[in-house]
C-alpha cells in the first residue's frame, strides 16, 4: 500500500500584501519533503507569485520566484496555473518564472478534486 497522500495546495492569494504567499510556499516545500505527493494550483490573483521579481514593483517582501524554482528540488513537479486568471490580469505564460501546466479552470478543479487533502492560501 502507498503510503504517500494526494496534496493540493490552491494558491489563490498577491504574494506582495503580506505572508501570506511566502507560507503558503513554505508549506507546499515541507509537504514535498515529508514524501507527500504535491500538486500546485496558481488561480485567482495567485498567478501573479509566478512573476519574476524584475517584472514586478519594488517591495518589503522577498521574492517568490526562488524558492518556487526549486519545487523540483523537492520532486514537487506537478504545478498548475489557471489560464483564465493569467487572461484576467494579462499575463502571458512566457512571463512566468517556473514551467506550469497551463489549464482551464473546469480542468483544474477536475485535478483538484482528485486529493486527497486539498490546502487553500
Amino acid at each position: 500500500m502507498d503510503s504517500k497522500k494526494k496534496v493540493a495546495f490552491v494558491l489563490r492569494h498577491s504574494p506582495y500584501r503580506s505572508d501570506f504567499s511566502q507560507d503558503a510556499i513554505d508549506a507546499v516545500l515541507a509537504a514535498g519533503l515529508y514524501g507527500q505527493s504535491v500538486s500546485v494550483f496558481f488561480m485567482g490573483d495567485g498567478v501573479f507569485q509566478l512573476l519574476d521579481a524584475s517584472s514586478t514593483t519594488r517591495t518589503d517582501f522577498k521574492p517568490l520566484s526562488k524558492k518556487l524554482k526549486a519545487l523540483s528540488l523537492y520532486d514537487i513537479d506537478a504545478t498548475y496555473v489557471c489560464h483564465d486568471s493569467l487572461n484576467a490580469r494579462a499575463i502571458e505564460p512566457k512571463q512566468l518564472c517556473i514551467k506550469a501546466q497551463v489549464m482551464d479552470k473546469p480542468a483544474i478543479n477536475r485535478l483538484i478534486r482528485d486529493n486527497a487533502v486539498i490546502v487553500s492560501f
